[in-house]
């Protein structure tokens, strides 16, 4: 067999003080809630074909650059980095399983104690191709509002989201 085991596949280093995160090297993320990056049909990091290695979760693996920064009212969420193909088995000799460029961010705000809205941008350039993608986001949490009512102990919430994709 041409697979090397014994190298080292997930390497980073982390700083973290008060609000603030960066991570240098390979980390996992995702931008906004998740429907943006689906909206993008990585190589291999998208799996919707079924063949002999089937993979039942989305490979949200990047080796790069990840920045957080929480604020009182929100966070803000920047990324830049090479997405893995997870179609390839670690450890295979002579082969990059890394490839493309992924950038982009999530701004989240919570203007009202009863509301979150958002805006993730990603931009991405693998094989020669290129695209641009937005999603904006909102929730209203309508837990306080039952409690007012006198429905306690009542959990709901309205979630919508928009994502678009190639509009560069």
């Amino acid at each position: 067999s041409n697979r090397n085991y014994g190298e080292i596949l997930q390497r980073f280093a982390s700083y973290r003080r008060s609000r603030f995160q960066a991570t240098l090297g390979h980390f996992y993320t995702i931008v906004g809630s998740g429907l943006l990056a689906h909206a993008f049909e990585l190589p291999g990091v998208i799996t919707e074909q079924r063949g002999s290695r089937r993979r039942y979760q989305i490979v949200r693996d990047l080796d790069g650059l990840h920045v957080r920064y929480g604020l009182p009212w929100g966070s803000l969420q920047l990324l830049r980095g090479t997405p893995v193909n997870s179609g390839l088995p670690p450890g295979l000799q002579n082969i990059n399983r890394r490839q493309g460029t992924i950038q982009g961010g999530s701004l989240e705000l919570q203007p009202h104690r009863h509301l979150d809205t958002g805006l993730s941008l990603i931009h991405y350039e693998i094989g020669g191709r290129r695209e641009t993608g937005a999603a904006l986001n909102a929730r209203l949490r309508l837990a306080p509002l039952f409690s007012a009512l006198g429905i306690g102990g009542t959990y709901a919430d309205i979630y919508g989201e928009y994502a678009q994709r190639d509009f560069s």
